[in-house]
């Protein structure tokens, strides 16, 4: 719905593939986009947590623009934002809900917007998400970041901006579910 998975079953691999999903989700170069992360938010959130969310990424995507040199979602910037999430955690499970923690590595960087190019760069956190059930489906109440772990950089050279951007874009994203 509106671009972000749902359906997940109420378990602990449907929490996980749940915090994964929404994790991604929230992540991406759409959340630049105001409306498409309203109704994202208003798809994946727990009821009680939809306002909250919402102010709390708004905040967020002010200092993300900021970061990215772009003003708005559509202003003609090349932005490449995206996050992959590499191994899951379940910190808490019981009782209709879940702590589970995602490590997630990311790319961003833009071509273009207000300030010139800003440089593509590599990140690597842990963005742990609370769930619950409700309503058949698990939905969030609230996700934190924190930096690492963060594995030794890669020793290739980098491709050029933008290069990178023209090639990521000819890549899909994944969904995730997770391993056995």
């Amino acid at each position: 719905e509106h671009g972000v998975g749902v359906g997940y079953t109420r378990t602990q691999k449907g929490a996980v593939a749940a915090a994964a999903n929404y994790t991604k989700a929230l992540s991406s170069d759409k959340i630049l986009d105001d409306d498409w992360r309203g109704r994202a938010i208003d798809t994946l959130a727990a009821p009680q947590a939809k306002a909250r969310l919402r102010k709390t990424f708004a905040q967020a995507v002010v200092s993300l623009r900021k970061g990215l040199g772009v003003s708005a979602a559509g202003d003609g910037s090349q932005v490449l934002l995206r996050a992959t999430p590499v191994g899951w955690r379940m910190d808490r499970y019981g009782g209709g809900t879940a702590k589970v923690a995602i490590w997630v590595t990311s790319i961003a960087g833009s071509l273009g917007g207000d300030q010139g190019p800003v440089p593509i760069l590599e990140g690597w956190g842990t963005t742990t998400a609370e769930l619950r059930w409700v309503q058949g489906d698990w939905k969030l109440l609230s996700t934190t970041t924190a930096e690492g772990p963060v594995p030794i950089a890669d020793v290739s050279p980098p491709t050029a901006a933008a290069e990178l951007v023209d090639e990521a874009a000819k890549f899909k994203e994944f969904t995730y579910a997770p391993g056995s």
